[in-house]
């Protein structure tokens, strides 16, 4: 991503928002009643390949609790997918089947339209409907967060909110549910077994495989031998499978080791050289 791009995503939230603020507290001679933002989930979770729109978001956020303290009214609602209107309902490139929806739960107008009758009454300055969480709604997180050993799931922000549906408590076991945590499992076997190096370069290029296509949120197979550029890999996403493959492998890998990789099979051959051996 390059600053230009950063910048660009940055300027209509930014400007925008200051421009209406500045003008509403210039201009008018009473203070208004409501000063409702429409911000994403992307501002406080975080979005592979776009930190820029997750930090115009993150500032909507922050904005709001600027307000407050010049003792103005503002409130922000965090919403993830509008699944009947809008980009998601009207997107043709298959971005719908790119989301986790175990872990987000789509809205629909309806609901956008009681939220934004809610973000209304949380601004009521005598009697809100929240008084502790008076600058933010946020709307769309699954709970129970669902326990699959996806990077969302092991933040110390979403932990909390895991449990079995049903029991009330977390999984005890970071491999139920999560494929590639059994098949990491099934690489320190043979490992353990001895096997040779091909075999190993085999199982690590499927398991790094499912975890690119995770990151990027890829809904077809990757293809071993293609470059992972060509798959839009950027240096954020580099950045987290390298993190990824540090917990999980216990590997040191360079984020130029993964973006300069011609291959999943390349870096496979890179990673199997360090695997650490396994008691």
């Amino acid at each position: 991503m390059t600053v230009e791009d950063f910048r660009t995503s940055l300027h209509a939230k930014v400007t925008g928002t200051w421009n209406l603020h500045n003008a509403t507290t210039q201009l008018l001679k009473q203070p208004l009643d409501f000063f409702t933002m429409l911000s994403s989930l992307s501002g406080f979770i975080g979005k592979e390949g776009q930190a820029n729109y997750a930090a115009a978001n993150s500032f909507l956020d922050s904005f709001a609790s600027y307000r407050q303290r010049q003792g103005l009214c503002a409130n922000t609602i965090d919403i993830g997918a509008i699944e009947d209107v809008g980009y998601v309902a009207e997107d043709s490139n298959g971005l719908e089947n790119k989301i986790n929806w175990t872990q987000w739960i789509a809205i629909n107008e309806s609901t956008l339209r009681r939220l934004l009758t809610y973000s209304i009454l949380q601004q009521d300055r005598v009697s809100p409907i929240n008084k502790r969480s008076t600058t933010q709604l946020i709307a769309g997180i699954a709970y129970p967060f669902p326990n699959d050993g996806s990077n969302t799931t092991r933040e110390p922000r979403f932990s909390h909110l895991c449990a079995a549906r049903g029991g009330g408590k977390a999984s005890t076991s970071s491999d139920e549910g999560d494929p590639i945590g059994l098949a990491i499992r099934a690489l320190h076997t043979l490992q353990k077994a001895g096997e040779d190096e091909a075999t190993l370069i085999k199982a690590v290029t499927d398991i790094l495989a499912s975890q690119f296509a995770k990151i990027l949120g890829l809904s077809g197979e990757v293809e071993p031998g293609k470059a992972l550029m060509a798959y839009g890999l950027d240096s954020l996403s580099a950045v987290e499978l390298r993190n990824w493959v540090r917990q999980k492998l216990s590997v040191e890998l360079s984020t130029l080791n993964i973006i300069n990789a011609t291959s999943l099979i390349e870096l496979s051959e890179r990673v199997v050289g360090k695997l650490p051996a396994v008691e």
